[in-house]
C-alpha cells in the first residue's frame, strides 16, 4: 500500500526535463511517449486563463498561482522534446562528432 506524502505538484520542470534528457541520451522513443502522457495529464491543470498549480493530485483541486517557471521551464522541455526538427539535428550533430 502506497500513501502519498505531499499531494501537491506546481508542474515543476525536473520530470519533463529528466524525459527529455533520457530520450536525448538514449534516443529511445519510449521518453517521447512518456512526455506525450505527462503533457496529456496536466491538461488537467489547465483553466481559463492558461495553467494553474495542482493543489492536490488525489482531488484534482487547483491552487489559484502558477510559479513563473512552469512557462519558462516545463514548457522549455515539452518544447525540446517534442520539436522534432530540434531532435534531428541533434541527433546528427552527435552523429558526426
Amino acid at each position: 500500500h502506497m500513501s502519498i506524502l505531499f499531494a501537491n505538484y506546481p508542474l515543476r520542470p525536473e520530470f519533463v526535463e529528466s524525459t527529455y534528457l533520457l530520450y536525448m541520451a538514449t534516443r529511445d522513443e519510449h521518453y517521447v511517449r512518456v512526455g506525450r502522457e505527462l503533457l496529456r495529464s496536466i491538461q488537467r491543470a489547465r483553466v481559463r486563463c492558461g495553467y494553474a498549480a495542482i493543489a492536490d493530485v488525489r482531488t484534482h483541486r487547483l491552487e489559484d498561482r502558477l510559479d513563473s517557471f512552469f512557462l519558462s521551464e516545463t514548457l522549455k522541455y515539452f518544447y525540446l522534446l517534442f520539436d522534432a526538427a530540434h531532435r534531428h539535428a541533434t541527433a546528427a550533430a552527435a552523429a558526426a562528432a
